[in-house]
């Protein structure tokens, strides 16, 4: 990756980075029993992906629409 793809990739990941805080809070208001580990842009996708940790699964609809409507932004959630 050179040029201006790196430029806006390394952009899109401090903007990811930065809303990591914004995620993990209302990521544990949801799931209290969870760990929120790190966000991460995916140039090819256009999302941010965001890590957590967890022994169980969850139901994210609800979440998804709060989460979406701060952002703006389009999101992944890998567990």
């Amino acid at each position: 990756m050179v040029g201006k793809d790196k430029d806006f990739f390394e952009e899109q990941q401090k903007i990811a980075l930065e809303i990591f805080p914004i995620f993990k809070k209302l990521f544990k208001k949801y799931f209290n029993d969870s760990i929120p580990v790190t966000a991460r842009y995916h140039i090819f996708a256009d999302q941010i992906y965001f890590y957590f940790y967890s022994e169980e699964r969850y139901v994210f609809s609800e979440f998804v629409k709060e989460l979406r409507s701060l952002l703006g932004k389009n999101i992944f959630l890998f567990q």
